[in-house]
């Protein structure tokens, strides 16, 4: 009996939710996740995250993994991959987690210079709104058009 409850709690599972009056994307992960799992989770990220540039909307994101276990190796090669190819300059990812391993681990996944981790959800907030997003169209014209 106690073996399946530690499982169904190790089972993975990850939320989304846009809260549009806030401008920001909640995704909560919790557990273990497989290749399948995370590969479908990016692929959903990617679609929601490319109609708020369609829209002009700056891309701010709070990834909520207190409650998820460390990855397994495999799992952890596509997060890296699909952090690379997901977000862009001028992006604002904040990542909560949950332990000191879990953030040494995604350290070493997610080094980039739009994703900052932290363990208290309001510093993580904080950091999102530290700064008002620049509108997309007006950053293009700036750069010329370029991304």
């Amino acid at each position: 009996m106690k073996a399946q409850g530690l499982e169904a709690r190790m089972q993975g599972h990850i939320e989304y939710r846009n809260d549009g009056a806030a401008g920001i994307v909640r995704i909560k992960g919790s557990g273990l996740w497989s290749v399948a799992m995370i590969e479908e989770h990016f692929g959903e990220l990617k679609a929601m995250l490319s109609a708020l540039r369609e829209q002009g909307k700056a891309v701010r994101v709070l990834v909520d993994m207190s409650g998820a276990a460390v990855q397994p190796p495999e799992v952890a090669a596509v997060i890296r991959t699909a952090t690379q190819d997901i977000y862009e300059p001028g992006d604002r990812i904040a990542m909560i987690v949950g332990s000191t391993l879990a953030k040494m681990q995604m350290r070493r996944l997610v080094d980039n210079d739009v994703m900052k981790l932290f363990v208290s959800a309001q510093a993580s907030e904080n950091w999102l709104r530290a700064y008002e997003p620049v509108d997309r169209a007006e950053r293009q014209a700036s750069m010329g058009g370029r991304r």
